[in-house]
């Protein structure tokens, strides 16, 4: 008798669409955690503490709303505010468009956990970019996922950075 694999949350169908997007966030969070912990071999010595401090910045919540996009991200998508359904779909978030998305970014993150190295990470930024992207258009959330966007941007900016060098 073989034993199921576990169905991957983000395309589990017993989930709705913002609690997808709620465990892709947890990903992303967990992926630049694995690509900061590489910051001696990816990033220039002078931006490896810079991106360190910048991405705890984003995971822990500080005073008067400051920081922590990360965690307040996924509590937005967890309980959800009444409009987010609407605006989801407004940025093609819901459905078969965002379960093309997550497949597309579910592939290139197993292909760079499986053999790390620079082109499959580059995929992998590309693939988060989509998704993050489309969330930055959504109203309600696009104050929460710009910085943890733009955190990414700067990582694909060092990497190019260090591929110049």
């Amino acid at each position: 008798m073989t034993t199921p694999q576990p169905v991957e949350p983000m395309l589990d169908p017993g989930n709705e669409d913002n609690q997808r997007l709620y465990y892709f966030v947890g990903d992303v969070q967990e992926r630049f955690d694995e690509i900061i912990s590489a910051r001696y071999v990816i990033f220039p010595e002078e931006m490896r503490e810079p991106v360190v401090a910048a991405f705890n910045e984003l995971t822990e919540e500080q005073e008067f709303e400051r920081g922590g996009q990360f965690p307040r991200l996924r509590r937005t998508l967890d309980n959800p505010p009444p409009m987010l359904n609407v605006e989801l779909e407004n940025a093609g978030l819901t459905g078969n468009q965002l379960l093309m998305k997550l497949r597309g970014y579910l592939r290139a993150r197993n292909e760079f956990r499986s053999k790390a190295g620079i082109e499959r990470l580059k995929r992998l930024l590309k693939w988060m970019n989509s998704l993050l992207g489309s969330m930055a258009l959504v109203p309600v959330l696009s104050n929460l996922v710009e910085p943890i966007k733009e955190l990414k941007e700067a990582i694909e900016n060092m990497i190019e950075d260090t591929e110049g060098s």
